[in-house]
């Protein structure tokens, strides 16, 4: 029996001594994209290790440090479109796990790496008795770098596919009978829909246009306005002067279109908004958000804070397999303007859909008009897109049988019974979207189902444990920023059962200058263990009680310069009622790294909000 111990080591070793040249379509990626792909390959390797039953460790342990050296040549391409396409068979045929090692054996990862060499892992794991199990941990390691953010010379790219979809969403026409029932039920659900008096807007937490992130105490000083919007606010917002403390500008409804590196394959487009655009689309999206969770028939089909109802439904559909998961691409992107034109404009919702929206965006190096209702960075863009998906779901029930009206819509999410699929693909295309056929499942032989981040077979829960987007790899040094990342990375381990994963994560940590972290019972505020000692902390009686001297995360909150500081912090206070009196601060906050005594009680409690 080989000890995790000695493979450990033995990967540390060829860590230290492999020459890495990873490339994307054969180009080299930047040295820091290629050092934290070959610590997230080191991950990878020990989880596998991890996943795999003990009796199969000795066939593992060289082949896993042979592919843990091939993959220092791979082209990440190449192998995410592998791992891609085993990942949908597996989900398309998940009692039938070979139907991957014959399909895909033989393709070319890389200068030496082959996709047999990442089979024979697999193979090993499919061998356990129970297969739900064998198919979470296949889905791990298939799924388990994925999300890695890797630098992409791919923006000339992104721009050009931006403006083609926006040229696309401008030749779309509806169906006069389909827009007529939209518009009904929108006019239905939203009747009794206004806004209220003693409601405020609030600066969102998002960078705005122009000027990226910055304080509320700037962004209040960027509170602008024009036409629309004082035709908006003068005929729906009493006394709407009293929330610009500074004499406002010329409004300029240009947003800024910026790209975020999203997983190992693409990027994920969102916009920047105008500040006064922001600060009036929480005014609205707030009254929305409580209207619709109050309606008592909305509140059983939409949720725009709980997930977790719509990732139970999904655990009930892979069990009963009567409901499927319906999955969309790029769905804030796809929301055409004239579409919400027309089903909104009979409800008291329209004055606001259209006055609140940027008519322009900023990208690259030109502004242009665009076809779009809201980018992703909009407050309204949420919301307004899970009451369209409902609505088009009342339109595929009513155009089918009118039976089985149960569904859930949460964002781009769909849970609606299998024999509604047909229209309701058909009417999601008809008005521009696109459905993800990779991601979407609604076959009756079909035992999985994914949404909102859970992915279920048979009823039980499979998802993943897949590393965070944000992962920055071995170079932590005296990055404090990182820190949180790990720990919820080496908690997420300890429940999922990766401890050689979680071991070298808290090697990560424990390079960190300065960090001294606390270890507490699971669902606790530190490093989760299910022993804590803290033997490593400093530690004294005060009051009859232990406290230990553990590094702590705190806010700093940076003094504002400013003539006018103190008016806008009155003004901010007054604006919410005086509901947080003493914690008010409208400028810069920092999080900092204290040494605290802490008492040691606390390690021993779980957190209610877990």
């Amino acid at each position: 029996m080989i000890s995790t111990a000695r493979f450990i080591n033995k990967l540390s070793k060829v860590f230290d001594l492999a020459q890495y040249e990873i490339t994307h379509g054969g180009i080299p990626l930047p040295i820091a994209d290629q050092n934290k792909l070959k610590s997230a390959c080191r991950l990878w390797m020990l989880a596998i290790w991890d996943l795999a039953d003990p009796s199969f460790r000795c066939s593992l342990y060289s082949h896993l440090i042979q592919v843990f050296y091939l993959l220092g040549s791979c082209d990440i391409e190449l192998l995410t479109r592998f791992l891609d396409k085993c990942s949908d068979a597996l989900l398309r045929k998940p009692d039938n796990f070979t139907i991957i090692w014959s399909l895909f054996k033989g393709e070319r990862l890389g200068k030496a790496l082959q996709s047999g060499h990442l089979i024979m892992p697999l193979e090993c794991l499919s061998k356990t008795a129970d297969e739900v199990v064998s198919f979470r941990s296949i889905n791990t390691v298939l799924k388990f770098i994925q999300r890695v953010n890797i630098t992409l010379d791919i923006k000339d790219k992104l721009i050009e596919d931006y403006r083609d979809n926006d040229l696309r969403l401008g030749q779309l026409r509806f169906d006069p009978d389909d827009i007529s029932f939209l518009q009904d039920k929108a006019k239905e659900w939203f009747r009794d829909f206004s806004f209220d008096e003693d409601a405020v807007p609030k600066h969102g937490p998002g960078a705005v246009a122009g000027y990226g992130r910055i304080t509320v105490y700037e962004k209040y000083h960027l509170l602008d306005i024009d036409q629309m919007l004082y035709y908006f606010l003068s005929r729906n917002v009493k006394d709407w002067q009293l929330h610009y403390p500074i004499l406002p500008g010329k409004l300029t409804r240009t947003a800024e279109v910026v790209f975020v590196p999203k997983s190992l394959k693409t990027y994920r487009t969102i916009c920047k908004e105008p500040c006064s655009l922001q600060y009036w689309q929480q005014y609205v999206a707030r009254q929305l958000m409580v209207y619709v969770e109050n309606h008592p028939y909305l509140k059983r089909k939409v949720s725009f804070t709980n997930q977790q109802l719509s990732r139970n439904f999904a655990l009930e559909a892979s069990k009963s397999r009567n409901y499927a998961t319906i999955d969309l691409s790029n769905a804030s992107d796809s929301i055409s303007f004239a579409l919400i034109e027309q089903v909104f404009r009979k409800t008291p919702l329209y004055e606001a859909l259209i006055c609140l929206r940027s008519r322009d965006v900023r990208i690259g190096n030109t502004e242009v008009r665009v076809n779009k209702f809201a980018p992703m960075g909009s407050a309204l863009c949420f919301p307004i897109e899970c009451i369209l998906f409902s609505l088009l779901c009342e339109l595929a029930i009513q155009r089918s049988s009118g039976r089985n009206r149960r569904y859930r819509v949460f964002g781009d999410d769909i849970i609606i019974h299998h024999s509604h699929v047909p229209n309701l693909l058909a009417k999601l295309s008809r008005c521009g979207f696109t459905p993800n056929v990779t991601k979407s499942f609604f076959q009756k032989d079909q035992p999985f189902r994914e949404s909102c981040g859970i992915e279920s077979l048979n009823g039980r829960d499979v998802t993943p444990l897949r590393l965070p987007r944000n992962y920055p790899g071995d170079v932590v040094g005296k990055a404090f920023s990182n820190i949180p990342t790990l720990i919820d990375l080496a908690n997420s381990c300890l429940m999922f059962g990766l401890y050689s994963v979680r071991r070298q994560i808290l090697t990560l940590l424990n390079t960190t200058t300065g960090f001294d972290p606390l270890y507490t019972v699971p669902n606790g505020i530190g490093i989760w263990s299910y022993q804590p000692t803290n033997f490593h902390l400093n530690s004294k009686m005060m009051i009859g009680q232990r406290y230990y001297k553990a590094s702590v995360f705190s806010e700093q909150k940076i003094p504002i310069i400013g003539q006018d500081a103190d008016d806008l912090t009155y003004h901010e206070w007054f604006r919410q009622d005086g509901m947080l009196e003493g914690t008010i601060h409208i400028g810069k906050v920092v999080v900092r790294v204290r040494r605290r005594w802490v008492p040691a009680w606390i390690t021993q409690v779980e957190c209610l909000d877990s």
